[in-house]
């Protein structure tokens, strides 16, 4: 006699045992799915209803990816910290963040920080653009120096590769960090959706330090590497949040948009 085939599963229940399995801020049990003191239970075929008062109808398009981003929207909206879900893939809405952010900690006293100019050449009577240094120089009220190279992703991986990061930026990166300048690539991931998946936003800072081992040494490696064509292997979403440092966002006094907390990240002393 053959055996019975087992019940399908909801988009709900596939969600949330993905989560459960992915995610140790989640548990899932008798049909509940559990983040601290939130809870989200499917109500049948039609919708998913949490403990707050939000729910998502379930449609004949909706997939597994768009019940996780509701679950994820929904456990974001509970963390002012949270940072923004999508910024322009070009960088120029994060340093814009930055650079506000800045201004506001240099009248507390807390840091100083300006942008790193634009360096040009004379080439057949014309002038160039050559590659450029890191985003942003700062100081501490201590007097301890910081670099920032700010950058946007929305891949699954951020590319070694010279499209999205120049040499000349890590080779200074990496000579000012001999001599006790603390340096950072700042990255943040957009979030992406798919059928199957949703991957929540997240910013970290990798730094760059030279003579560091392990995978942080391919900064170096890739930074004197002659041959422009070499493959480096890419930063993945996981390996950035295993090794990176998290960059929290905030909505400081008197502004009425996020920011990155640029003082919690290179520190007041």
């Amino acid at each position: 006699m053959a055996k019975p085939a087992a019940p399908k599963k909801s988009l709900f229940e596939k969600a949330a045992e993905l989560l459960w399995r992915s995610d140790a801020r989640f548990h899932y049990e008798l049909d509940t799915l559990r983040c601290g003191h939130l809870t989200f239970v499917a109500y049948g075929d039609d919708v998913i209803q949490s403990s707050l008062p939000s729910g998502l109808l379930l449609k004949a398009e909706t997939d597994i990816g768009d019940v996780l981003q509701f679950i994820h929207d929904t456990v974001a909206s509970r963390d002012p910290y949270s940072p923004p879900r999508h910024l322009g893939g070009n960088g120029k809405e994060l340093e814009e963040l930055l650079m506000n952010e800045a201004k506001r900690l240099e009248k507390d006293g807390s840091l100083t920080m300006g942008r790193y100019g634009t360096m040009v050449s004379m080439v057949d009577d014309a002038w160039l653009p050559v590659p450029s240094l890191p985003d942003f120089e700062g100081v501490r009220s201590s007097g301890r120096q910081f670099i920032i190279e700010a950058k946007v992703c929305s891949q699954p991986s951020f590319r070694i590769q010279n499209d999205k990061i120049k040499q000349k930026q890590l080779r200074h990166m990496l000579k000012r960090s001999r001599f006790n300048v603390d340096c950072y690539v700042l990255i943040h991931f957009n979030a992406r959706l798919g059928r199957t998946f949703y991957e929540p936003a997240f910013t970290v800072a990798m730094q760059i330090l030279d003579g560091a081992g392990g995978w942080a040494a391919g900064w170096a490696q890739f930074a004197e590497c002659k041959e422009k064509d070499t493959e480096f292997p890419g930063l993945t979403r996981q390996l950035a949040q295993e090794l990176g440092i998290p960059v929290k966002w905030h909505i400081p006094p008197r502004a009425n948009k996020l920011r990155p907390d640029l003082l919690g990240l290179v520190g007041a002393a």
